[in-house]
Formats: C-alpha cells, sequence, structure tokens
C-alpha cells in the first residue's frame, strides 16, 4: 500500500536517488532562546505532600513530559494514584499508580498528550489528607518557535551555548529537567524535534533512562550530546564515526560550542496519522464522503459509509409506507395501518442493522503499513508504522510497552483523539482508543526486542533463504556475492533457494505514502549492500497490536536488515 514509501526500483535502475537539503539549508534556522518560565503549584498535602509543574511549554505533536513531585518525607510507605484529567477530556484521565517508601522523595512524570493542556492534577494515598486536586495548565508553543528539552539545569545550557537567553521571543524555548529527573518513557521524548544533553555524561544516566533516549534518536529523533566519552560508542550501538545518522533520526556530539543552525532545527514527524476532518461547524464527520473536498483519504473501506446500498433500503421503505400503505388502507382498512407501518419501520432497522453485522461483523477491521529496520546486533526492531482501525463494537483497552509510542494526529488535521491511558509499566490505552463506528488512525514508533531474521546458507553453488521473520514473505531480495537475489511467497518458517533479480526492490502502492516522512523513505530506500535484504510481509508485521485481535485488510510492510550466515 504505500507507493512512495520506497522507490527503490528507480534507485536500483538509474542509480540515482532524490537528494533532500539538509537540516540547516531549511528555512528558519534558529538563532535565539528562551528559557521556559515553570511554576510549582500544591496538590495534596499532610504526612505526604504532592505538587505539579505548571506553565510548561508543550511541542505540537506527540506527547509531552507532566513532572509530579512526591515528598513522602513524613509518611509511610504507600501506594498513591497520580492523575491528570484535561478539562477537554471529560472522565478520560492519564494516570500512574506509584509506590513511595517511607521518608523518599520522588519525582513522577506522566506523559501526556500534547493537545491536553488544561486541567487537573489529582493525588490520592493514605498519606494524603489535605486538598488532592490542583488545577495545572501547560503553554503552546507557536511557528516558527521550536520546543527543545534540555536534560540538565538551565545553567549548564547557558554555559554550553555561550550565549545569555532571550529576553521576551525566541526561536526555541528551552524546557529543562534535571538529569537524575529524565524520563524513562520513550513517549515522553517523543513530541520534541531535539533532545540535548548539554552538560551530563550520556553514560552517567541511568539505564532506563539511556534506553529511552537512545530508542528517541533510532527511532527518528534528534539526540544532541554536548559530552562525549570513551563508553559512548558501547551505550549508542548505532554510532556511525563521522555521521549524524542514526537509524531512522540523528545523533549529535558537539565539540565545542554548538551551532544553533546546524545542530537545533526542525525535523519532520517520521509517520504522522490522519484523523477525520472537521466541518466548519466543528463538527467531527466519522467518513470520508461526508466532507467533499478534503485530501483526506481513508485506508480501509469500512470507513466509508455504504450510501448506495442505504439509499436503496430506505427507497424500498418508502414505496412500502407510500403506496403500500395506501393498498393496506383500502384492503384492510385504516386501523391496520397501526400495524404496518411500525411493522415496516422495525423491519427497515432490523435490514440496516444486520447489513451493518454481516458487513463489518464483530472483529475489529485494520490495516498496517510500517518500516522496519531489524537491528541483528542488538536483537530489536526499530519499526515506524501506522495502522487503520474500524470497528462495530469498540474491543476493549490495548496495552503497550514503555518503548513503544502510540502517536496521535498532529495538531490541526482534523479530529481530536481523546483515549484514557494508565502508565504502569508501559502505557494502557482504554475502550476508547478505536471507539465504536468510528474510523481511526494511529501512528507508532517502537524498538522492541526480537528474534527475527533471515537465514542465509549456500547450497549447491545456490542461496538458499529461511524465513524467521513470524510473517509470510510476499517478496524478498537481498545482495549476495555482489548481485541481487530474490524469492518469492516464503511462509514463515520455509525456505527458498534464490533467483537472480533482474527488476526493482519490493515496494507497495496506494494512499498511505503521505503518512510517512520523506526523508524516512529516502533512507530505506537506500541500495542494498552486502549481506542486506529487503522484504515485504503479510500483515501487520512488526507493528505494535497492543493485544487487540486485528482483521487485515491490504496491509504491508517492510522489513529491511542484515542476513545471517
Amino acid at each position: 500500500m504505500v507507493s512512495a514509501l520506497l522507490a527503490a526500483a528507480l534507485l536500483l535502475s538509474e542509480g540515482t536517488s532524490k537528494v533532500y537539503p539538509p537540516s540547516s539549508e531549511r528555512a528558519g534556522a534558529p538563532n535565539t532562546y528562551v528559557f521556559a518560565q515553570t511554576q510549582r503549584v500544591d496538590v495534596g498535602g499532610g504526612a505526604t505532600s504532592v505538587s505539579a509543574e505548571t506553565n510548561v511549554p508543550t511541542p505540537r505533536r506527540g506527547y509531552f513530559p507532566l513532572r509530579l513531585f512526591v515528598d513522602n518525607s513524613t509518611g509511610p510507605t504507600q501506594s498513591i494514584k497520580l492523575g491528570y484529567y484535561p478539562s477537554n477530556n471529560t472522565g478520560r484521565p492519564i494516570t500512574k499508580d506509584v509506590e513511595v517508601r517511607q521518608g523518599e522523595r520522588r519525582t513522577v512524570i506522566l506523559a501526556v498528550p500534547y493537545l491536553f493542556r488544561y486541567g487537573n492534577v489529582r493525588a490520592r494515598g493514605p498519606g494524603i489528607s489535605k486538598k488532592g486536586d490542583a488545577h495545572v495548565y501547560f503553554n503552546s508553543t507557536y511557528a516558527p518557535q521550536r520546543p527543545l528539552l534540555s536534560i540538565g539545569t538551565t545553567d549548564e545550557f547557558e554555559r554550553w551555548v555561550d550565549k545569555p537567553p532571550a529576553h521576551t521571543d525566541g526561536d526555541l524555548s528551552v524546557y529543562s529537567i534535571a538529569a537524575d529527573e529524565a524520563p524513562t518513557e520513550l513517549a515522553a521524548y517523543a513530541g520534541y524535534d531535539t533532545v540535548a544533553i548539554p552538560a551530563a555524561a550520556f553514560e552517567s544516566l541511568n539505564e532506563a533512562q539511556r534506553r529511552a533516549l537512545e530508542s528517541y534518536a533510532a527511532t527518528g529523533g534528534t539526540l544532541v550530546l554536548g559530552k562525549g566519552g570513551r563508553g559512548l560508542a558501547a551505550a549508542l550501538p548505532l554510532m556511525k564515526e563521522g555521521k549524524e545518522e542514526y537509524g531512522f533520526g540523528r545523533l549529535v556530539v558537539v565539540d565545542g560550542q554548538p551551532d544553533f543552525a546546524t545542530v537545533f532545527n526542525s525535523t519532520t514527524p517520521v509517520v504522522s496519522p490522519r484523523a477525520s476532518p472537521r466541518s466548519m461547524s466543528g463538527r467531527v464527520y466519522r467518513y470520508v464522503d461526508a466532507n467533499p473536498g478534503s485530501d483526506f483519504t481513508a485506508l480501509l473501506p469500512q470507513a466509508t459509509a455504504p450510501i448506495g446500498r442505504f439509499l436503496l433500503i430506505i427507497g424500498l421503505f418508502t414505496l412500502a409506507i407510500g403506496p403500500g400503505s395506501i393498498w393496506v388502507a383500502r384492503r384492510r382498512g385504516p386501523a391496520m395501518l397501526l400495524l404496518t407501518i411500525p411493522g415496516t419501520a422495525f423491519i427497515t432497522c432490523t435490514v440496516i442493522i444486520g447489513y451493518s453485522l454481516i458487513q463489518d461483523g464483530f472483529t475489529v477491521h485494520a490495516s498496517t503499513q510500517g518500516l522496519t529496520w531489524l537491528d541483528s546486533k542488538q536483537h530489536r526492531a526499530l519499526q515506524v508504522g501506522l495502522t487503520a482501525y474500524y470497528a462495530n463494537l469498540a474491543p476493549g483497552s490495548a496495552r503497550f510497552s514503555s518503548l513503544t509510542v502510540v502517536v496521535p494526529p498532529q495538531e490541526g488535521s482534523g479530529e481530536v483523539y481523546a483515549p484514557g491511558i494508565e502508565w504502569n509499566e508501559g502505557a494502557t490505552m482504554g475502550s476508547d482508543f478505536v471507539p465504536s463506528r468510528t474510523y481511526r488512525e494511529w501512528g507508532y514508533v517502537s524498538a522492541e526486542p526480537t528474534r527475527a531474521r533471515v537465514l542465509l546458507k549456500k547450497k549447491d553453488g545456490a542461496w538458499v533463504v529461511q524465513n524467521a521473520l513470524g510473517s509470510r514473505v510476499v517478496s524478498m531480495v537481498f545482495m549476495a556475492d555482489d548481485r541481487l537475489w530474490m524469492v518469492a511467497d516464503l511462509r514463515d518458517g520455509a525456505e527458498a533457494t534464490g533467483a537472480k533479480q533482474s527488476g526493482g526492490l519490493p515496494h507497495f502502492e496506494g494512499p498511505a505514502a503521505n503518512r510517512f516522512s520523506a526523508e524516512l523513505q529516502q533512507k530505506f530506500a537506500a541500495p542494498l549492500k552486502e549481506g542486506e535484504f529487503l522484504a515485504t510481509v503479510e500483515g501487520q508485521g512488526f507493528t505494535p497490536s497492543g493485544g487487540l485481535r486485528l482483521t487485515e485488510h491490504d496491509s504491508g510492510n517492510l522489513v529491511r536488515g542484515e542476513v545471517e550466515r
């Protein structure tokens, strides 16, 4: 399905590719910055006190970190439930259960969807006997200003860039978090163009923080380090000497003062799910054909109402009620209409409902597209994907790990998505993650562990491929002996002998290409090197499902990596 996801056939046949300008040549390079002027508000008190940080600048996509400060100096060992209740998300909170020891002080971070900028923080626990609620707000950042997350103090950032902050407005809005309080969930970083660590050594962070930051860079973010070290290569395994490319994203190690124009620059999000457009009145359209002229195209046929069939059923109903009622009144008398008219309406409603059940059933219909790089050395899959959903009945909650980010549509793209989230060892989305009879698109970025691989061995002068990707391979191309070979229609666990390839690489066709960034597509479409493969796999591939059972429609995923010999 994704026509421009991979223009590799042209790359191989013509030996050229489209060149995108480096970030430093794009318009609007930053020169100035301001620090976020945050404030603290008291949430709850008693033996245990809780406060929250407010007035934080927020990104225009993804999530932002809401910091909650728990002081249990005089409180008992206990479990505290912390929640954020957005004003425009009634009844769907973002919550987290926290175990605190007696005498402990700690900072708790909730990753909050960027749209929820006003709401109430609630804290409940045995040691919280006073208040327990507080109103908080967070600031929008408007183009061309860009939000930047800095891991360290404001003094460290100012010394690093060697220039004072602006007095009013700046090109960058810098939000600083102390290094020992850096988030451990990938989602807390995913909304930012850039995350910078000006002074702290990357290796000095704890393992969970390093893993989240490394995954952020590997899945499309820009990580800027102001300090290198001997252990940096071990902590950042995809780092290449002299290159900024890091997986799907960028890693910049600055020697000295950073250059604003080349280091702190905007990036295109790797995946951009689309939301159903709004009408001028603000009403959300659930179907594509309800808003003529929109460039929005759904990826599932179920998202389009069967207008023609419904009109046929309604037309038959009109005939039965109009001429049919006259015939009944003449033959049976007017009193009979008290029975036939409600009966006809009941039958018509039953036919419409029955048609919907037969056509859509009770399953969750899905169309999944994704790009996956198999990092065989680290035994993980770096994945950027998108799934379109449609269900007659809401399927229930979906659960994702802390190394997976569920990406909502960007600001201004249309309908607002508002699921409840529980952050307890990952994210559990509520039943409103896929509402009943509503088209939804969710993007995904993840860096999950996997044992999937492609095995290659030489037998009788030919190359034999074994599929261990966990899905049926529709087609696969690999580079061996400085030439391309291919296999097709290979079920999971099966083997096939490669044939010499005369055409291009696998690619998709369809409307989903504009959901993925052109730069990501270019990286994925680079010519294969010796020992690399590129495969089209059936179904959802490595795109996270959250535990939902899906019926796939016209799905397609590209997987790239190195073969094992």
